[in-house]
């Protein structure tokens, strides 16, 4: 796990994080990432299929799901695996559903999870 991915999760593990839709659950966790000091891109274009909520570090592909089907999300974390410029994706979610069938890794990078639960 990249030391990005570390600190965003200890953070993301000691806040309670608001999340009335994917853009205000963007906006809690850029909050929490200003003081890490991690440089992050918004709405990274991988390619003109592909854009990821969050890229840290030019390598580290940030997922933001308040909805969706796990079957897309996966689909959707997939796409991004395949670019070369990503090492690692972290999904940020609020459904238990896209926990179940999540594979450690896709394309052979790392994938980690955080689900984020009610206020």
């Amino acid at each position: 796990m990249s030391e990005a991915v570390d600190l965003l999760l200890r953070e993301l593990r000691r806040h309670r994080i608001s999340y009335g839709s994917e853009t205000e659950l963007g906006r809690s966790v850029v909050q929490l990432l200003l003081p890490l000091n991690i440089p992050y891109v918004e709405e990274y274009r991988l390619s003109p299929g592909s854009r990821v909520d969050l890229l840290l570090n030019g390598e580290v592909a940030v997922e933001l799901k308040v909805g969706g089907t796990p079957t897309s999300v996966l689909r959707q974390l997939h796409r991004y695996a395949e670019h070369d410029c990503v090492r690692e994706i972290l999904l940020i979610t609020t459904r238990h559903a896209h926990l179940r069938g999540l594979p450690a890794q896709l394309c052979g990078k790392p994938v980690h999870v955080f689900r984020v639960t009610s206020l």
